[in-house]
């Protein structure tokens, strides 16, 4: 009886922690800053559960996540990544999982995602510190060049912007979307370093190139007209301004209203706060330096003018071509994950010891070269081996295609009977 009753208890306790349709897996962080239970676990961009409790474990952070069935066996070599969901956020964070390989053994319920398989973002307060003092001056230069250069001038800027707008969004998406992969990141990090070695050694073209871009700078003196006529103008705009002010006393009683609906936000306030006041702690410490780079910043200035007036003919045939672009993007988008994967697994293949050659896995199929079968029936002799898409959706390998009719990857494209190619 008792060995019953025990079996019995075991069968209720198994139905009352899996009846919710999700599974437990476990990731140690370094820090586990503003994340939440209740907030979302993804797989390549799709929600896939949510965080159940974050506790401090012998200094770190442990994280339990709660998996849908959906998603679930996770494989070993699967990896977590703490993501911020926006620039500077932490309301809307969110841990990203990269599931192992399919082919590696399942991971049992509960398991435990040592540090190894974690990361842990940097968070905003310590971007300051990664700056050593030579480059807070020249970054600040810069800053103060730009921001001297085009002031006044926004309008037309905005509508040169405005011209290549979609296609310069949706490149702007698709790299996003590459950034969720660090090892994809990383290869065009690399490629980027390679350009800019490229781009030094013609160092005296480009010097042509700046000597053009300050006659830019001379057509922006020729608007200081301008300026002062907003300036003639300042004496009415001061007179509204004083009729303006009579009236504000009537305006008291709704203001004093909407400072009593604003007191309950006030206390939220006080969890940022230490963040804040670091913060401004390291700008002060950085406000000298950024004066200095912007003295030196303002002595460029003339180079940037004459890059910017070489620069101005090519924009109508640049937001031409970008508008040309857009669909195009749009449909390599969503293979963005996909890519960056690929370039991950190339950058990762087997080398010699001294890394000079990489590998890339060549996968056996059932159907060799020069066969005269037609797709239909080389997947019907494949028993099951080999599966048809052309062309191919975006996230089969993982079991969830994303259809993109738009792009000619519907769901006639997983049918071997509707082959566009099957009659040529």
């Amino acid at each position: 009886m008792l060995a019953l009753a025990a079996a019995l208890t075991a069968v209720v306790a198994v139905l009352v922690l899996t009846g919710n349709g999700q599974h437990q897996l476990r990731a140690e962080f370094t820090a586990a800053l503003q994340v939440r239970p209740g907030q979302e676990v993804r797989v390549a961009g799709r929600v896939v559960g949510s965080i159940q409790s974050v506790a401090l474990s012998d200094g770190r952070a442990l994280v339990t996540l709660g998996i849908d069935d959906s998603q679930w066996p996770l494989h070993a070599g699967t990896t977590a990544e703490l993501r911020f969901g926006a620039a500077a956020a932490y309301a809307s964070r969110y841990v990203q999982l990269r599931p192992g390989p399919a082919h590696e053994p399942a991971l049992p319920e509960d398991a435990l995602l040592p540090q190894a398989d974690t990361i842990t973002p940097v968070e905003f307060d310590q971007i300051y510190s990664t700056f050593g003092p030579r480059t807070r001056r020249n970054l600040g230069g810069t800053v103060a060049g730009v921001a001297r250069t085009l002031s006044g001038h926004g309008g037309d800027i905005a509508r040169d912007l405005t011209l290549g707008s979609p296609g310069t969004q949706r490149t702007a998406n698709m790299l996003g979307d590459l950034g969720m992969d660090p090892a994809a990141l990383g290869t065009l990090v690399t490629a980027g370093a390679q350009t800019v070695s490229a781009l030094r050694a013609t160092n005296p073209q480009l010097l042509g190139l700046v000597s053009h871009a300050a006659d830019t700078f001379s057509v922006f003196a020729d608007n200081a007209a301008a300026l002062q006529a907003s300036i003639e103008r300042l004496p009415g705009t001061l007179s509204t301004t004083q009729h303006t002010l009579a009236h504000l006393d009537r305006s008291l009683n709704g203001l004093a209203t909407l400072v009593s609906d604003l007191a309950p936000g006030a206390a939220g306030l006080l969890t940022t706060a230490p963040l804040l006041t670091r913060t401004l702690q390291t700008l002060g410490r950085i406000g000298p330096l950024a004066r200095s780079t912007l003295e030196r910043g303002t002595r460029q200035l003339p180079a940037v003018t004459r890059l910017l007036d070489t620069a101005r003919p090519f924009l109508p045939a640049l937001s031409r071509a970008l508008n040309r672009l857009a669909p195009m993007v749009a449909c390599v988008r969503p293979y963005a994950p996909e890519i960056g994967g690929y370039l991950g697994t190339w950058q990762g293949g087997p080398i010699d010891t001294v890394g000079h050659f990489g590998a890339l896995d060549i996968i056996q199929t059932p159907v060799q070269p020069g066969t005269t079968l037609t797709s239909a029936e080389a997947v019907a002799q494949a028993h099951g081996a080999l599966r048809y898409a052309f062309p191919r959706p975006p996230g089969l390998n993982a079991g969830q295609p994303w259809f993109q009719p738009q792009c000619g990857a519907g769901p006639n494209a997983l049918n071997p009977n509707l082959d566009p190619e099957a009659r040529k």
